[in-house]
């Protein structure tokens, strides 16, 4: 690719959120066109493996209830009495571009979409690292900040249907838990009072703990007529925590309610 070339790996990384459970509260607006529809929703999250939410609009009355799993895809509507299973196929269908738990994942955490490979290729911009990597038939781009190496933006581009995935990123904080910042704390006092290199904390090394406060994710793609679609999710979290004890995730069906 013209214009791109490797950048030592000593000049380069990208963080991932350091985390085993993770809680939160944000505000949630979606649109696609036809309607739109803000809500609140808490979620819980435990890497790699679930990720809760429940959602409430308006009143704080629980209408919904979402658990993603690495195979599944179960949504309880309290309102209409019914349970929906569905696989990642068919929401990747619904959206044309592949998603799957790690997608999702990485979206709301801000991770990369992708894991990085020796084969990518990064390019220094004035302000930002860009990543650019192959996959299959998608390709991503992705715009990663120098001092946090973590990512403000990333766009997936399918190149034989024009259908893209564009993810955007603000108001980084850092989100350490409270017994991390104590040993960094720690940690810290005695790199001061040490001349051994190996104690000293680098600006990166105590990156790894900061979180994207406003997402947007905007999904454009077209139908079988070539007709435009359009779906845009901004997500504002009020509050986030790493939490350092195992969090529960209730998602009890009634046997009243339909399976849909």
């Amino acid at each position: 690719m013209a214009g791109f070339k490797l950048v030592e790996k000593s000049d380069f990384r990208v963080d991932n959120l350091d985390f085993d459970y993770l809680s939160g509260k944000m505000k949630v607006g979606f649109s696609d066109g036809d309607k739109e529809i803000g809500a609140t929703v808490n979620l819980r999250m435990k890497a790699d493996s679930i990720i809760w939410m429940s959602v409430s609009p308006g009143l704080g009355v629980e209408v919904m209830r979402a658990q993603f799993t690495p195979d599944t895809i179960m949504i309880i509507n309290k309102l209409k009495k019914e349970v929906y299973a569905l696989s990642y196929s068919q929401l990747s269908e619904r959206y044309k571009v592949t998603l799957d738990f790690h997608t999702l994942q990485s979206i709301i955490v801000g991770d990369l979409v992708e894991d990085k490979m020796p084969k990518d290729r990064v390019k220094r911009e004035s302000s930002y690292f860009l990543l650019d990597q192959q996959r299959d038939k998608m390709r991503y781009q992705s715009q990663v900040d120098p001092l946090t190496y973590r990512i403000v933006q990333t766009q997936a581009l399918q190149p034989t249907t024009g259908n893209s995935l564009t993810l955007q990123y603000a108001d980084f904080q850092d989100i350490k838990s409270k017994i991390k910042k104590k040993q960094h704390k720690k940690e810290y006092k005695e790199s001061k009072n040490t001349d051994n290199p190996m104690m000293k904390l680098s600006r990166r090394e105590r990156k790894s703990d900061i979180f994207p406060f406003e997402n947007t994710v905007d999904l454009v793609f077209y139908d079988q007529s070539g007709r435009t679609l359009s779906t845009k999710v901004k997500m504002h979290f009020q509050k986030v925590d790493i939490n350092e004890k195992k969090l529960s995730f209730p998602f009890k069906v009634s046997s009243r309610y339909v399976i849909k």
